[in-house]
């Protein structure tokens, strides 16, 4: 009866060591980087990313976020095109600018898309979703332009 427990134990220790293996095999989380200078905004699409899986920092304009996303490469930077110091649109080209940031996936979200999309894609922008932009659209952006990086 002690080898049915030893085995038993044995077992346990093997799926015990392959869940740990499963678990390192798992890419780790998307970094995202949400850009708004609205404290509300940037609440609602952290709460909402974060609780997708995703691992979310936010910065106020685009200087602080040009600055984290230096820092610490974000997968992908969701942005506001209107904020005071750096605008969206110049962040987007300073992090084309910049080899390390280059790839960085950069998704506008603003209250004025009909006049600002052509303006963002000419900056670089990969996308461009109106506000109030809906949490599954975002979503569905943000892992299609993953797939497609």
């Amino acid at each position: 009866m002690n080898i049915g427990r030893q085995d038993a134990g044995h077992t346990l220790d093997g799926m015990s060591y392959s869940a740990e293996a499963a678990q390192s095999r798992r890419p780790p989380a998307p970094r995202i980087l949400v850009v708004d200078d609205a404290p509300d905004v940037r609440k609602i699409h952290t709460g909402f990313l974060h609780g997708s899986g995703m691992e979310v920092f936010t910065a106020e304009n685009g200087t602080l976020a040009l600055d984290a996303a230096r820092r610490a490469v974000p997968d992908v930077i969701v942005t506001d095109v209107d904020m005071p110091v750096m605008d969206g649109l110049d962040l987007c080209r300073q992090l084309r600018a910049d080899a390390a940031t280059r790839g960085v996936v950069v998704v506008v979200v603003t209250g004025d898309a009909s006049e600002q999309a052509q303006a963002a894609l000419n900056a670089g922008c990969d996308a461009v979703l109106a506000k109030p932009c809906s949490r599954t659209l975002l979503l569905a952006t943000i892992r299609l332009l993953l797939e497609r990086r």
